[in-house]
């Protein structure tokens, strides 16, 4: 593909999606479909003023919460965002959108085939979810609250019965609804055999497996690394209201930069898996957040992981309560 033909590209790219993906953060009330408004990643603020609308084709940005009017395409915003190249802009755009690209040595843009076709895996992954029923609230609650973990409907959890593994999944939309761009299956089993393991069996990740983030306040954020334990931190720490984020895997580390970027929280609580992965991963974390100016408080647990040491504390009280 020639280099003109994708910046024409780059610039079509949704940019809302982007800007939700990496910041975890929603379009503000009173927004429109074709012109909406954020918290600016540039700055901390209380009231919004990015604006993005979608114009000729393209998508285009303001931002008025400064002297001078600041704003663009797509790629202007990417580059004030990752303070990166117009050529860095343009591929983080592309690839975003499910392609990867790289620039030739004649100047030219070509596809890159080593991660496969995301584009092909991301559209796989929304159709899955968008065919999913509705209509499986109660037994999601169930699921969640017989773990001792909140149940909340806007994490969009689904329920999928996979025929041919004869296994019903629970689906859960990364890194959130709005911006589908994996889908979590997680093996609906009974508590012992989660806790003894037998899940892990069971796990797969339709489309690109990225974090989990649910938005709340960005004051403060526990990061984890699952989604159960994310849930089990809200509440063993009592932060009812502070934004969750899962890595979904040690792996994921290294797109927190991305994030932080556009959400820099006062501070995070930490608790990633009592284990050696577990705990290098965690040197990696602190690194990154002390890079960021970010306060960091590591939570120490007993168990393998914060969802099992909630598990532990709720046995240990019922044994106190049964021996009382």
């Amino acid at each position: 593909m020639l280099a003109k033909e994708l910046i024409e590209k780059a610039k079509t790219v949704n940019l809302p999606d982007f800007i939700e993906t990496v910041t975890g953060q929603s379009a503000l009330r009173g927004s429109r479909p074709e012109k909406r408004r954020y918290y600016s990643p540039f700055r901390d603020e209380k009231e919004g003023s990015l604006f993005v609308s979608f114009k000729n084709g393209i998508w285009v940005w303001f931002d008025f919460g400064v002297s001078e009017q600041n704003g663009g395409d797509a790629i202007k915003f990417v580059m004030q965002l990752k303070r990166c190249s117009f050529k860095e802009a343009v591929e983080s755009l592309i690839s975003f959108n499910g392609c990867d690209v790289a620039l030739s040595e004649t100047g030219d843009y070509h596809r890159s085939d080593a991660k496969g076709e995301k584009l092909d895996s991301i559209l796989y992954a929304k159709s899955i979810y968008n065919k999913l029923p509705d209509n499986n609230t109660s037994l999601l609650n169930k699921y969640f609250t017989e773990r001792g973990l909140p149940f909340y409907p806007e994490m969009g959890c689904k329920i999928l019965n996979h025929f041919k593994d004869k296994t019903r999944y629970l689906a859960v939309p990364l890194p959130n609804t709005k911006n589908l761009r994996g889908l979590e299956l997680r093996e609906i089993v009974n508590l012992s055999q989660e806790l003894t393991g037998y899940c892990e069996r069971k796990r797969k990740c339709y489309g690109i497996k990225t974090l989990w983030v649910l938005k709340r306040n960005l004051s403060q954020m526990i990061i984890t690394e699952s989604v159960t334990d994310s849930l089990a931190g809200d509440v063993l720490l009592g932060l009812n209201e502070a934004t969750l984020v899962a890595l979904n895997g040690v792996s994921q580390v290294n797109q927190l930069p991305l994030l932080l970027k556009s959400v820099r929280p006062d501070k995070v609580f930490l608790a990633l898996d009592n284990d050696c992965s577990g705990r290098e991963a965690q040197n990696r974390v602190v690194m990154i957040l002390n890079e960021f100016g970010v306060n960091v408080e590591v939570i120490e647990i007993k168990e393998k992981d914060l969802f099992r040491e909630l598990c532990l504390q709720k046995l240990m009280h019922k044994d106190a309560v049964n021996l009382s």
